[in-house]
């Protein structure tokens, strides 16, 4: 038959044989079989799947028989311990963000083995790092603010850029400066619904008899004044520049140009304001 070899946790099977000079048909029997093992005489077949704690020797006796006389024979049989892996416990730890918090891993081994810890990935939470990978010790620091998500909120009318120190996704207790640039977002005048209204300004007409004029808007969201650059009157466009303001300016005083009030139709446009 010969020694045989196995692993814990792998099926072991074989199959004994005997003859006899007499022509007689040998029967089969076993001892000291081990925990778990089992033989068939009829097919004389051997068949086991150590356990996870029965590495090392064993050894199995097989007898064969004619009825009157029998030979027996001893098969050394050594099964090998299989690795197992490690069971890690579930664990909590509470910590600020931005705050370096520490514990340490527990975990065992059913091989009995020593453990060394690692880490296989990192959350997305904040950062761990192995301080002693034989104790399993660890530090935690979770993440601050992440600067890619920063927004800032203006609260007044101040023009020009900011500077924001927020602590960077994912990195050490190195800091990135983040420049925002920060815009009167506060007082931004939006018309929504309607798109007209009514002002009332002087009446300007030149030496050609055409209408003329100039004048503001008052916009309502923070008071500031708009002056009217495309003027409009019934079937006659001007667009008024400044130099031609300021003729009219030097007409009035001249006395070229008599004013006298007049209600004007105003349209409010995305860049200009269109008197009709």
């Amino acid at each position: 038959i010969g020694n045989k070899s196995g692993s814990e946790g792998s099926l072991l099977t074989f199959t004994i044989s005997a003859t006899d000079p007499d022509g007689d048909g040998p029967t089969y029997t076993t001892s000291a079989l081990p925990a778990g093992a089992t033989f068939d005489a009829g097919t004389r077949t051997f068949s086991w799947t150590p356990g996870f704690d029965q590495a090392g020797p064993s050894s199995v006796i097989f007898t064969a028989s004619d009825g009157t006389l029998t030979a027996s024979e001893t098969v050394a049989i050594t099964i090998a311990n299989t690795n197992r892996a490690p069971t890690a416990a579930n664990g909590t730890l509470t910590t600020l963000e931005d705050t370096l918090a520490s514990g340490t891993l527990v975990a065992s081994d059913s091989d009995g083995d020593t453990l060394t810890y690692s880490i296989v990935t990192n959350g997305t939470k904040g950062t761990a790092t192995i301080t002693n990978a034989a104790t399993g010790a660890f530090t935690y620091r979770g993440d601050g603010l992440d600067h890619d998500r920063a927004r800032q909120r203006p609260t007044g009318r101040r023009r020009g850029p900011r500077r924001d120190h927020h602590a960077a996704s994912g990195c050490d207790p190195r800091r990135h400066r983040v420049r925002h640039r920060q815009r009167n977002h506060d007082h931004v005048e939006q018309v929504e619904r309607s798109r007209h209204g009514d002002v009332r300004q002087p009446e300007r007409r030149g030496h050609d008899g055409d209408l003329l004029g100039g004048g503001h808007l008052r916009a309502d969201a923070d008071g500031l004044r708009r002056p009217v650059h495309h003027q409009r009157y019934g079937d006659d466009h001007r667009d008024v520049s400044h130099e031609q303001r300021a003729a009219l300016r030097r007409q009035h005083e001249a006395g070229h140009v008599r004013p006298r009030a007049w209600p004007q139709r105003c349209d409010l446009h995305d860049r200009d304001l269109v008197q009709t």
